[in-house]
This record gives C-alpha cells, structure tokens and sequence, in this order.
C-alpha cells in the first residue's frame, strides 16, 4: 500500500517567525526606539498570509530595519505577524503602526483596545448622503452566502459596529465624506457606506 502526500497551502509558508526581507519603498511618517509609523499605499498587504508569502509591508520592513540593524517586535512572531499592531485592508491606503520593541507593542495595542486612539478616515463613495453627518450603528457579521466577506447581521452572528459620518464636500455624484470609527471590524467602512 503507497501512501501519497497530499500538499497543503502551509507548505509553501516560510516557517513561522522568518520573514524575508525585500527592498521596497516605505512611506514612513515617523519613527522612534519603539515603533514606526508608516503611510500604507493601496495595493500592499500588511503581513504574509495564504498565497501573498512575498511583497507585504513587513516584507519591506524586514529589509528596512536589516539596513538599521533593528528589529520587530516579537509579539505576533508566531503568526508571521511580528510587530503588526492593526491592519489596514490590501486596498486600503492610510496610516499603520508597527511596533519594533514588545513594550511598546503591548501599550499600543492596549491604547487600540481601550479605544482612546482615533481612527479617522477620508473616502469618496458614491452618491451623497441627505445629512450632513450621523452614525450608522449597525452589527457586522460573516456574510451567509459569500466567503470571507462581511455584511450586516441582525442576528448572533452580528456584532455590535458604529461608524460616525460626516459629508465634508459633495460632487456630482460623488461625496467626500470624514469617518470616525467607534469598533474595528472587518471591512466596516465598506459594509457600513453599503
């Protein structure tokens, strides 16, 4: 009797903790001992994940601080997410903390988990609201018929979710629109403006 080897995605995973350093231009806003903040283009994903092993932001930062001789946080190492405090979605451009030491990683992420840092967004959507501003206090969930994408529920599955809005400029068919959000759910911009 031959046993065959099935090859799962995890194969082709670096082994955890190794993160591969390539060359890539970096926005960076600010940077100290402790943590470095970073202007995240569209397009980028954050951290190695499933078949994006290569070109993610930590890939750019294993090489930036190699030329330093510094470091990630070991927090996350584990995961393949050293370092990484919060996320920003692959299309997604904005503002990105990244701890390089533990200390300040785990105070960071407290500030995130206590709400007291503000996070605050610019979009053009579609179409213009009737106010001028308001909250969308809706429950976020797993979509029940689309894989990996998220919608509102009104049922177990939802959690609570509040988006503040306010319309900065309207266009021809299109609105400026500031957004403050109270949770940190998945996608909860596009759901929410949806």
């Amino acid at each position: 009797m031959q046993i065959c080897k099935v090859a799962d995605e995890t194969e082709s995973m670096p082994p955890l903790g190794v993160m591969n350093p390539q060359p890539m231009p970096l926005k960076i806003i600010h940077e100290e001992p402790g943590f470095i903040v970073i202007n995240k283009q569209a397009g980028l994903i954050v951290h190695p994940a499933r078949s994006h092993l290569h070109g993610t932001l930590l890939n750019g930062l294993a090489h930036h601080f190699q030329e330093e001789n510094q470091t990630l946080s070991s927090v996350g190492r584990r995961e393949a997410r050293p370092g990484v405090i919060h996320r920003l979605d692959m299309n997604t451009t904005g503002v990105i903390v990244v701890a390089k030491q533990d200390s300040a990683h785990w105070a960071i992420a407290k500030q995130f988990e206590d709400r007291s840092t503000l996070k605050a967004y610019l979009a053009v959507v579609h179409g213009a609201p009737n106010e001028a501003g308001g909250v969308i206090d809706q429950p976020i969930g797993k979509h029940p018929t689309i894989h990996e994408a998220q919608s509102i529920r009104h049922d177990s599955s939802g959690k609570p979710s509040v988006t503040v809005f306010r319309v900065l400029e309207r266009y021809h068919g299109y609105s400026l629109v500031e957004l403050e959000l109270r949770t940190g759910r998945t996608h909860q911009i596009r759901v929410h403006l949806s």
